[in-house]
């Protein structure tokens, strides 16, 4: 019992350690017109000075930093070919959400990059969609750097009334993206991601080293 109690209140000390951060994109950025392309710095290294820092630029509430965190937007054609490196903006009229990023192109598939820093991971928690004209389906994944496919929705759609919420809950060291598609009619809204320092390899071998010890102790005393 006093082994498990150590061990249990090492393992807490570490947990406490690596609590995650999380920023929410909200697209909500001063002086953005519709249609415009959303700043490739939005979201970009969020707190400590990083680019996503500019005072125009607004994000959900709560969370905090993500400074170990990159981001990067794009649309792909039709032919999976860079399109345009933007996603764009508009205001309202994608169901009930307010402030989106579409993709530039229709027919092809919008792509949100999250690219942690090295001894970092970023968790995907969650994301909204909405539609302009009516609701429309198409794929919706999560994937790595391969193309790996890490999450998917087979029953993805965007509704014209209202929206639909997503909560992934996808953590990766490497970079990792939301990619959907297939029309420029679908927006993505209220995107949740944290990030998580992973633990020290002298903390591990110090949790380890004590677990041994008290293994060792208890022994002795039997």
């Amino acid at each position: 019992m006093q082994i498990r109690l150590a061990f249990s209140l090492a393992l807490g000390c570490i947990v406490l350690s690596t609590t995650a951060h999380a920023t929410t994109l909200t697209f909500d950025i001063d002086g953005l017109g519709l249609q415009q392309m959303i700043p490739l710095a939005y979201g970009d290294h969020v707190g400590g000075g990083g680019a996503g820092d500019n005072p125009l630029f607004h994000y959900g509430p709560g969370g905090g930093a993500t400074s170990h965190i990159g981001i990067d937007y794009w649309t792909n054609d039709t032919a999976d070919n860079p399109y345009d490196h933007e996603l764009k903006f508009w205001s309202t009229g994608y169901g009930d959400l307010t402030n989106v990023a579409y993709m530039s192109v229709t027919g092809g598939y919008g792509h949100l990059e999250f690219d942690p820093d090295p001894g970092y991971s970023v968790t995907i928690n969650s994301f909204d969609f909405g539609d302009w004209l009516l609701d429309e389906s198409g794929p919706l994944q999560i994937v790595d750097a391969n193309k790996n496919v890490l999450w998917s929705d087979s029953s993805f759609t965007a509704p014209h009334i209202g929206h639909s919420s997503y909560l992934p809950d996808i953590t990766s060291s490497g970079p990792i993206s939301i990619e959907w598609a297939h029309s420029w009619n679908m927006g993505i809204d209220n995107v949740s991601f944290s990030e998580t320092p992973a633990p020290e390899p002298a903390s591990m071998a110090a949790l380890a080293f004590g677990a041994l010890a008290l293994v060792r102790s208890r022994r002795r005393r039997s």
